[in-house]
């Protein structure tokens, strides 16, 4: 894995950063916006975190640890994509932050580092980009 490969975006969310909060880690709401995808962890640090799901017919299980949590605030975890074999070189680090900017707003900063190489990232920053446009317009609704 390159370290000094990564990305990094912020959105702006219409939405409280308790509503962000529970998009991020509510499993039936990750489910809306994440290409359905099944998460499950008891988000603890050191505890194991799984997404699961199907893609264009096949099942896959992608896996990762909660590296360090702050209710409401941040997350830390690894992550192994299903492509990349169970080795400790291919896994990625995913940070998710949340700055509350005023009483009806929200930025959410999510930043993955470490890729195998540029077209992984290109990949990845790809599909980042649906998945917080979705997580986007989640969190508005839940906040409505």
């Amino acid at each position: 894995m390159d370290n000094s490969l990564k990305f990094s975006t912020t959105i702006d969310i219409h939405a409280t950063a308790d509503v962000v909060w529970d998009t991020i880690t509510n499993p039936e709401l990750v489910k809306k916006y994440f290409f359905n995808t099944e998460i499950e962890t008891s988000w603890q640090p050191g505890s194991p975190i799984f997404w699961r799901g199907e893609w264009d017919g096949k099942a896959y299980e992608e896996k990762g640890e909660i590296l360090d949590i702050d209710p409401g605030n941040s997350i830390s975890m690894s992550y192994l994509s299903s492509m990349l074999e169970d080795n400790p070189e291919n896994y990625s680090v995913l940070n998710y932050s949340i700055e509350t900017t005023d009483d009806e707003f929200s930025k959410l900063t999510l930043e993955q580092v470490g890729f195998v190489n540029e077209e992984a990232l290109g990949h990845s920053k790809q599909n980042w980009e649906q998945v917080l446009d979705g997580l986007r317009k989640v969190a508005e609704e839940e906040n409505e």
